[in-house]
């Protein structure tokens, strides 16, 4: 009976083990031709990995969860997403609507606010005079015109940035509470791109809480 006991006291153990160890999956990332691509960042779900793909585009990761889905980004090839089909070996490949994805900017947003520590209050009259504190890649005057850095001449008429608040395009900023602000991101060159022509003058994510 003791034998039987300890054999099966073993058995829990190995079986425990087995269900909590790390799985190791591997992403290939491509390109349209199924050329590899390097330095492609990795998401899980919505959270960024440490990890980047190497010179063949791959990269491994250890995991103990799977995920619902993975996603890669590419400066020169923009964002795609696939579901995950627990298959430990995964492939991503962009495609021409891959650069018109924006939603690689806004789970950084997201990433930030995870990471930013708690500070102590500040007071702020309004969103401008917030910005003007917090966001030094911004120029604006006294009537509160805003401007990113390095888009003061537009081809298209107009200077002003695209304004994206909680996800959704807006023009309208004024009544933002400046206590009710997460995070800011500016966005220029080719981040700002992926938001075509609109973000022709650079990008402005808002996200509030």
């Amino acid at each position: 009976m003791k034998v039987k006991h300890t054999l099966f006291l073993i058995a829990l153990v190995f079986s425990f083990f087995g269900f909590t160890q790390k799985k190791t999956i591997t992403i290939t990332v491509k390109d349209s031709l199924e050329h590899p691509v390097s330095n492609a960042i990795i998401f899980l779900d919505d959270v960024k990995n440490k990890k980047i793909t190497n010179s063949k585009g791959k990269v491994k990761i250890k995991i103990k969860n799977f995920p619902d889905y993975i996603s890669a980004y590419s400066e020169l090839e923009g964002f795609e997403t696939i579901e995950f089909d627990e298959s430990l070996d995964m492939t991503i490949i962009f495609n021409s609507s891959s650069l018109t994805k924006g939603k690689y900017v806004e789970l950084l947003a997201a990433e930030k606010t995870r990471k930013k520590k708690e500070k102590p209050e500040q007071y702020f009259a309004d969103i401008y005079d917030y910005l003007r504190a917090k966001a030094p890649m911004l120029k604006i005057n006294g009537n509160n015109e805003i401007r990113v850095r390095g888009y003061d001449i537009s081809f298209h008429g107009s200077s002003e940035p695209l304004f994206i608040v909680n996800g959704s395009p807006t023009s309208a900023i004024s009544d933002i509470v400046p206590s009710n602000i997460k995070s800011v991101s500016i966005l220029k060159d080719s981040l700002a791109a992926a938001y075509g022509v609109r973000g022709a003058n650079g990008v402005i994510i808002i996200v509030t809480k």
